[in-house]
C-alpha cells in the first residue's frame, strides 16, 4: 500500500517534469520516447521510465521491493541457551535454504549445513566461497 503510494506520487512527479521540459510536445510523443516496456521481464508494466541514450536504463519501482517478515524468536530464547541447540540449528537451516540458489544449497546440505574447518553455521552475514574442493587451510588450492 504504502509502495504504491510511493510508485503514484513518484509518477505525477515524473509526468510533471517532463511536460515542462518538452512543453511544446504532446504527451504520446513523451511516452515514446522515455516509457518502455520492463526489458527484464519481471513486470508485465509497460510505463517504466527508460533512459532514452541507454535503454537498459530504467527506473525502479517501489511497488517490486517484497516485504520480508523476519521469524520472532521467543522471549526467552537465546542462541548461548546449550539446551536450544538444535532449535536455532533448524532455524538457520530453514533461513540457508531460502535465502541460497540450489548449488549452494546441495554442497551446504552435504556438509550438514556447517563449516568443514570450524564447525560453525553456515548462516551468517559472511559470504560463502564454495571454490575451494579442499580447504586451503588443509592444504587445497588458494584460487
Amino acid at each position: 500500500m504504502v509502495y504504491e503510494k510511493l510508485d503514484s506520487y513518484i509518477w505525477i512527479k515524473t509526468r510533471k517534469h517532463l511536460k515542462i521540459l518538452h512543453n511544446n510536445k504532446p504527451f504520446k510523443w513523451i511516452y515514446r520516447k522515455y516509457f518502455k516496456a520492463d526489458y527484464t521481464g519481471v513486470s508485465k508494466d509497460k510505463w517504466i521510465l527508460t533512459d532514452p541514450h541507454d535503454k537498459k536504463t530504467q527506473l525502479f519501482k517501489m511497488n517490486w521491493i517484497p516485504i520480508v517478515r523476519h521469524a520472532v524468536v521467543k522471549y526467552r530464547n537465546s542462541p548461548d541457551d546449550d539446551s536450544l541447540v538444535d532449535y536455532f540449528e533448524k532455524r538457520d537451516k530453514k533461513d540457508f535454504i531460502k535465502d541460497n540458489v540450489s548449488s549452494i544449497r546441495k554442497l551446504a546440505k552435504l556438509s550438514n549445513y556447517k563449516c568443514r574447518v570450524c564447525k560453525q553455521s553456515l548462516v551468517g552475514e559472511e559470504s560463502l566461497n564454495i571454490n575451494h574442493i579442499v580447504p586451503a587451510k588443509l592444504g587445497g588450492d588458494e584460487r
